[in-house]
């Protein structure tokens, strides 16, 4: 139950922490690359792998965000089963009070 949602927490920060992360490298990236179209002839590679690694970290950030999706939803699945938990042992509680009063 809680060791469940709070790992989805732990999960769900350390995601975001990694979206972070991979949003300031693109950022880096897209900065050389826009530097790079000052550089001669030479540089040429080096964009296309500049160009290359940005694709790739694309794809993982959207990998992370897709993650931190499934892990948002996992987080209200389980809220909601601890709030139906609760409300069938108050329920349990109040019809055990009931039958203690009958006797």
């Amino acid at each position: 139950g809680l060791k469940t949602v709070h790992a989805s927490h732990e999960k769900e920060a350390r995601a975001k922490e990694t979206i972070q992360q991979l949003k300031q490298e693109v950022a880096n990236l897209n900065k050389l690359i826009e530097d790079g179209g000052s550089y001669g002839v030479g540089q040429e590679t080096t964009l296309n792998e500049l160009l290359q690694q940005k694709d790739e970290l694309t794809e993982e950030r959207d990998a992370q965000i897709n993650q931190v999706v499934k892990l948002r939803s996992e987080i209200l699945e389980f809220q909601t089963r601890l709030r139906t938990s609760e409300t069938e042992k108050l329920q349990l509680e109040s019809s055990l009070q009931v039958l203690q009063e009958e006797m």
